[in-house]
């Protein structure tokens, strides 16, 4: 019977898909707090020495024009720039009358723009001394609050 629901019914379906999308991302975003967080405390470095390994990497990669492209790419997760793309969003939505599209994209957005703010706190992670900083960043590091805000516009 539900296997029939699920195939007749395109807005069962649509629940269960966004159900399992939540669910899936709860465990991977769990994933991720138990391998920066809780694996060194049990001896477990795999983070820390993945981040010690794109260090090296990236520093063989050094030079002037290389430091621009990652300056240039970071912004593209700024806040400037997601405001901006979400003003073209929201004004191509409003042309099209698409009045659920332009609250659902605003709902995402302040949700991507409020959420690093409850969770920084809670993890308390400051930012890795690795490396020399380019740009001085004075609040915590994890979640981030770029990756939350160009995940949910992009």
């Amino acid at each position: 019977m539900v296997r029939f629901l699920l195939l007749t019914n395109r807005k069962y379906f649509r629940f269960w898909l966004f159900i399992s999308g939540m669910i899936i991302s709860a465990l991977i975003f769990a994933e991720i707090v138990d391998d920066v967080f809780y694996d060194p405390l049990e001896g477990d470095f795999e983070t820390r020495d993945f981040d010690q390994a794109i260090y090296q990497l990236m520093s063989g990669l050094k030079s002037p024009r290389v430091t621009q492209v990652m300056i240039d790419l970071t912004a593209l997760g700024s806040v400037s720039v997601n405001f901006v793309l979400l003003l073209v969003l929201v004004s191509v939505l409003f042309t099209y009358r698409d009045h659920k599209g332009i609250i659902y994209l605003t709902v995402v957005a302040s949700g991507a723009a409020l959420w690093p703010l409850f969770l920084k706190p809670m993890f308390s992670r400051p930012r890795p001394d690795l490396v020399q900083h380019l740009v001085n960043v004075t609040d915590l590091s994890f979640p981030s609050g770029h990756a939350f805000g160009a995940t949910a516009i992009y």
